[in-house]
């Protein structure tokens, strides 16, 4: 399934401070040599119960990012920092959702 032609993901990857959601990211590969900066959509399981999702004891910390030839060079032992958020280790490949956004779990490192 592609994105339709009138859907524009961009406004999604707004930063949070201009009214998006986004927050910045940039990703080092395990030498700390910088492979991509990204906005990107941040999530932590552990913090939706309000939002009735199905929860765990234990966090959950994944984000969501636009496509990109860089997410190639993303793999499990890099590693991402997030604005205000924290460093993050990587623990998959990106997953791509078939509409031009990749999914990446994570663990607080």
């Amino acid at each position: 399934m592609t994105k339709p032609a009138w859907e524009n993901l961009d406004w999604f990857f707004t930063a949070d401070k201009d009214g998006g959601f986004a927050k910045a990211a940039v990703f080092f590969s395990p030498e700390g040599t910088k492979i991509h900066e990204a906005q990107v959509i941040f999530d932590n399981a552990k913090y939706d119960a309000m939002a009735g999702e199905f929860t765990l004891e234990e966090e959950d910390p994944r984000i969501l990012l636009p496509e990109h030839a860089a997410l190639a060079s993303i793999r499990r032992d890099c590693y991402v920092v997030i604005e205000t958020v924290g460093t993050f280790d990587i623990m998959e490949h990106p997953r791509p959702d078939g509409t031009g956004t990749y999914t990446l779990e994570l663990t607080k490192q």
